[in-house]
């Protein structure tokens, strides 16, 4: 769901002796800033999904062509966040959704696997100490001297980085390149170069980028469906291997408005899965979105469309005071802006 929009300036500032022509990297004609006297406009960056495939992956046309537990996407078996089952082959764990021998959804008829209903997502220990540019934050404490903190609720909505904003004027540190983050406010930062994910820090990838001087720059991983993925009518998820939002590959058959969910995989067709990191609901919920966005659609019988963020999502009604016995760790309430109560999850 980032969209990096331009090329501001290219890898970090070289030094010229004095008298000399400044000297410019590969990519300077894409500079926005002045340069001995000339301001060169912002050329689009043609930003895409980087990464690189893995050799010798197996070709497919249907999943069940795939070794268990890969899904077939783009005619090659790919393992994705989640394990995608075919409903034909040993080891599809009973009660799990599957795909059978013609991609049509069905659940599994084995023995039910022993962490079946697990949600955690752990995005794993916070690195100690001061962060160079591209490492993670929550303030600009965290990052080193100089650098600051874009946080999720900032312009690009990167989930913790430590850059350099307003770099149109400034320029960036050698292994960086200046970009266009967000045009409505302006924002420019700095953003770690990178040739490939090893480069990046442990929850980032590398996003190739159409412009000389530099490949690639690094981008946070995605962290939730919800926030992170568009459309948000269940087509993709956050893949918590690759840190890209994909296509996803199967839904639940039926609603399963309100229940427990890591993913849009474990929600039913359309709906979308509201983490628990992102929002605080204990094991996520599935949600449907009703308003706000192209692909809203009317809520089904039993639940109402509600204000989150500028989004209306549908949640099960339920009388005041009254309970949520489809979710026992939902309590029926009525948040600011709501008409009416709806069972909501607490911890």
């Amino acid at each position: 769901m980032f969209r990096l929009l331009g090329i501001v300036v290219v890898v970090g500032l070289v030094a010229c002796s004095e008298g000399s022509e400044p000297a410019r990297d590969a990519g300077a004609r894409d500079a926005g800033v002045r340069d001995a006297g000339r301001d060169e406009g912002v050329r689009d960056a043609g930003f895409r999904d980087g990464g690189v495939r893995d050799a010798g992956v197996r070709s497919c046309q249907r999943t069940c062509q795939c070794p268990q537990g890969e899904a077939c996407i783009d005619e090659r078996c790919r393992a994705v966040g989640r394990p995608v089952y075919c409903c034909d082959k040993a080891g599809c764990p009973g009660g799990e959704a599957c795909i059978d021998t013609t991609d049509r959804p069905g659940t599994c008829e084995g023995e039910a696997r022993p962490d079946a209903g697990s949600c955690r997502y752990d995005a794993g220990p916070a690195p100690q100490g001061e962060q160079p540019l591209g490492g993670y934050c929550d303030d600009d404490v965290a990052c080193e001297g100089g650098l600051v903190c874009l946080s999720r609720d900032q312009p690009p909505g990167f989930w913790g980085y430590c850059t350099i904003t307003d770099c149109g004027a400034t320029g960036c540190p050698v292994g960086s390149g200046c970009f266009d983050l967000s045009q409505a406010p302006r924002v420019t930062g700095c953003l770690q170069a990178c040739n490939g994910d090893p480069d990046c820090r442990r929850d980032a990838h590398c996003v190739a980028v159409s412009t000389p001087g530099i490949r690639g720059v690094c981008i946070p991983d995605c962290r939730d469906d919800f926030l992170d993925c568009e459309p948000r009518d269940g087509t993709s998820y956050c893949s918590r291997t690759s840190g890209r939002c994909e296509a996803s590959p199967s839904q639940q058959i039926g609603p399963r408005l309100g229940g427990k969910c890591a993913d849009n995989l474990e929600c039913g067709t359309g709906e979308v899965c509201l983490g628990e990191l992102a929002f605080g609901y204990p094991c996520g919920m599935c949600g449907r979105v009703c308003a706000g966005a192209p692909e809203a659609t009317s809520c089904p019988s039993g639940s109402t469309c509600r204000a989150v963020g500028s989004l209306g999502v549908c949640f099960v009604d339920c009388a005041e005071d009254d309970t949520c016995p489809q979710r026992p760790d939902a309590l029926c309430e009525q948040l600011d802006g709501w008409d009416g109560p709806g069972c909501v999850p607490r911890p």
